[in-house]
């Protein structure tokens, strides 16, 4: 068989050029076409998103409305809370205080006023009334060994009479 080529070089590279700019232009067109079928089939949703995050707005104010008051009184609950924390922080045990300084206060000693403070040194001053003058010092040195009060001090004035001794002692307690 024979086969003969009556079309040119140029005319076969014109015809192969235009086959390829005919493949193009379907792929474009059907490209476009695909993109106008999604752009239809997504409208909707879009325009439903778009109503759900209007409605979630709505949703999330009316909740925001309706928790306003607890909000507030959870607000004014820590505020308590705190001022009761700080209360506390700066509240001292005295009772314990007042415990220990009776467990060491002898039978023969009587307490006639105390005045303690706590602020940065916590000091006191007691006043009170014993028998004998070895029953006042037996008290000192129980205060001074007990661990719980230091600089101890008592006036020699607490040491001139041996007997019926109105006394007053100062120091510092932890």
């Amino acid at each position: 068989m024979i086969s003969l080529n009556l079309i040119s070089p140029n005319q076969q590279k014109f015809i192969r050029m235009t086959c390829i700019q005919i493949v193009i232009k379907n792929i474009v067109g059907l490209m476009i076409i695909v993109t106008i079928v999604l752009t239809i089939a997504f409208t909707p949703l879009n325009k439903k998103v778009e109503q759900q995050k209007i409605s979630d707005q709505m949703f999330r104010e009316s909740v925001t409305a309706q928790n306003k008051e607890r909000r507030e009184r959870i607000i004014y609950l820590n505020s308590r809370i705190n001022d009761l924390k700080a209360l506390k922080d700066e509240f001292y045990p005295w009772q314990d205080f007042l415990a220990n300084l009776a467990n060491l206060t002898p039978k023969n000693v009587v307490l006639l006023d105390l005045t303690a403070t706590h602020s940065e040194v916590h000091s006191f001053t007691l006043t009170g009334f014993t028998k004998t003058r070895d029953d006042l010092i037996k008290f000192k040195e129980d205060l001074e060994n007990s661990g719980l009060f230091s600089n101890v001090e008592s006036p020699l004035e607490n040491y001139l009479s041996k007997e019926n001794i109105t006394f007053q002692i100062r120091g510092n307690f932890n």
